[in-house]
C-alpha cells in the first residue's frame, strides 16, 4: 500500500485488487470491476462512505485518474504517483469535481491516448475542480533540487487540488537529495487524512 498502511492500522481498510482477469494492466472495463469490489466491501465491512479514496502508481494511478473521471460521486478523492490517463476514461467524462493530488516524475513518458500525460490530466483536473490556472505546475526541478507541489488556489470548496513534480525516473518513492526515505507516501497520506 505503498507504505501507507503503515500510518493506520486500526481505522484505514486497505484493498489492493488486481486487473479483471489477471490482464496486468488496467482498464475501462474495471471501473465496474471496482464498484463490485466496492459492493462487496460494504456489505461485509463497517465502512465510512464518504471517506473513500483511490491510489496507485504507474497504471494504478492510471486507474485512480479514471475512477476520478468516472466515479467522483463515489470516490472522495485520489492521491496517485506517476499515472497518466492510459485507460483512455477521461476524455469527455470528467465533469464532477474530486479532491485531487499527483506525483510526477520529469522522466515520465508521454503516449496514446491522448491525453495520457499526468501533466495534461492535472490542469484537467484543476479546471473540473474550479481552481486558478497556474501553468508552472508543470516545471520540474532542475536535477539536484527538491521536489515541488503546486497547492492550486481557489478550488472549489472540498476539492484541493495538489500536483507535485520531482527530477528523476517513473517511481511511487522519489527522495529528495540528501534524504533516506521518500516524501511522496507521506504527503499523499497527508492529503487523504485531511478529510
Amino acid at each position: 500500500y505503498f507504505t501507507m498502511a503503515a500510518q493506520d492500522s486500526k481505522n484505514t481498510i486497505f484493498a489492493a485488487p488486481d486487473a479483471a482477469n489477471g490482464a496486468g494492466s488496467w482498464s475501462k472495463t474495471d471501473v465496474q470491476l471496482t464498484d463490485a469490489i466496492l459492493a462487496q466491501l460494504e456489505d461485509d465491512l463497517c465502512i465510512d462512505k464518504t471517506r473513500i479514496f483511490a491510489t496507485g502508481f504507474s497504471f494504478g494511478g492510471a486507474m485512480a485518474i479514471a475512477l476520478a473521471c468516472t466515479r467522483a460521486d463515489v470516490f472522495r478523492g485520489v492521491a496517485f504517483f506517476s499515472g497518466a490517463d492510459l485507460t483512455g476514461s477521461c476524455h469527455t467524462t470528467w465533469t464532477k469535481p474530486i479532491a485531487y493530488w499527483a506525483s510526477q516524475a520529469s522522466q515520465d513518458s508521454s503516449g496514446t491516448p491522448s491525453p495520457t500525460s499526468g501533466r495534461t490530466i492535472q490542469k484537467v483536473a484543476a479546471a473540473v475542480n474550479g481552481c486558478t490556472a497556474d501553468p508552472n505546475a508543470i516545471n520540474f526541478p532542475a536535477a539536484g533540487q527538491p521536489h515541488t507541489c503546486t497547492n492550486y488556489q481557489d478550488c472549489s470548496a472540498g476539492h484541493p487540488t495538489i500536483y507535485c513534480v520531482f527530477d528523476g525516473a517513473h517511481s511511487w518513492e522519489p527522495k529528495d537529495p540528501g534524504k533516506s526515505t521518500s516524501w511522496a507516501p507521506k504527503e499523499a497520506w497527508a492529503f487523504i487524512t485531511q478529510f
